[in-house]
């Protein structure tokens, strides 16, 4: 197998059509919304390009805002997922859809619960009912499917992980968990004979800190050191990932943000220290990954970043 790279992609619907939308009436807006949504915008279509460009045969996905079971990660086990990027009745004609391999999906989530790990497969209606998608899901697929339908591309299928009920004061005493996880998911990537040659990306849906804003129609009160998560996570997405790297690595992403990850809202840290558990593992076998921090902004009340590490 060769874990071909890892790509963060933010969530927020707001990117989406920054060039048509009345940012009016979006929560915490600023003069500024429109430019920064703007540039989000290109930089998640440069980071879906970079992943067409690996070509990748599967791709192992997590998001928080999927279909949760409480106390426990669900993996997707229907043949298909689709749905729209429905925020409060807004960018509903935004749609994505992904094919799953349940095979392996079944798989891995027989090898993660042999291995002590809580995980549970999530099924809906009958075999041919599709898996439905929202706006953390949709968001980052759909800027992926367009990217891949610009070259003929034909998307693979998918791994889907949705994280356990984010709980705040909590998200920290579940990094030792996420790695294990990672390194497992490692494990049964190498020791699954369907995997021996696959080229495999990695896919997080994340949103930093959301308490940037303390404009009165933010939802989220203002912290002043919502930075102070969001930085680390900025540093390590723009650190490459080898031997000599790698304990810098942990240190900004599993103790310098995991200090203030129990203090501010955020979503899908947790799926980025899953991978970090993988690549951990990876990097014992001499691997390098190089870094593209491509941007970040926080265009109303929560940071959003797209960056991707890919194999060299």
């Amino acid at each position: 197998m060769t874990i071909v790279g890892e790509f963060v992609f933010p969530h927020g619907t707001t990117p989406l059509d920054p060039q048509v939308r009345d940012f009016a009436n979006v929560p915490a807006a600023r003069p500024t919304t429109k430019e920064e949504c703007i540039k989000l915008h290109k930089a998640m279509r440069q980071t879906a390009v970079a992943l067409i460009e690996t070509q990748p045969e599967l791709i192992v996905f997590s998001t928080p805002h999927g279909i949760k079971i409480e106390n426990s990660y669900a993996i997707y086990d229907r043949n298909k997922a689709e749905g729209d990027a429905d925020w409060h009745g807004e960018w509903r004609d935004y749609k994505a859809s992904f094919e799953i391999d349940v095979e392996l999906s079944e798989q891995l989530a027989r090898y993660l619960q042999k291995s002590g790990n809580t995980v549970s497969l999530l099924k809906v209606g009958l075999e041919f009912t599709a898996i439905p998608l929202k706006w953390a899901e949709v968001v980052p697929f759909w800027f992926i499917t367009e990217e891949a339908k610009k070259v003929n591309f034909q998307l693979p299928k998918v791994i889907a992980i949705s994280l356990p009920f984010e709980i705040k004061d909590k998200r920290s005493a579940a990094i030792p968990t996420a790695l294990k996880i990672g390194s497992d998911i490692y494990d049964f990537i190498n020791s699954n004979q369907m995997l021996s040659s696959k080229r495999i990306a990695l896919v997080t849906s994340l949103d930093l800190s959301h308490n940037h804003s303390s404009a009165a129609t933010s939802p989220y009160p203002y912290l002043p050191f919502a930075n102070k998560f969001d930085e680390p996570c900025q540093e390590w997405a723009k650190l490459d990932i080898n031997a000599k790297t790698i304990e810098e690595s942990n240190d900004l992403l599993l103790r310098k943000a995991a200090e203030y990850v129990d203090q501010v809202e955020c979503c899908g840290y947790i799926g980025v220290v899953i991978v970090q558990g993988l690549l951990q593992r990876e990097i014992v076998r001499g691997t390098n990954f190089k870094a593209t921090y491509v941007y970040y902004s926080a265009p109303a009340y929560f940071g959003m970043m797209a960056s991707y590490h890919l194999r060299i």
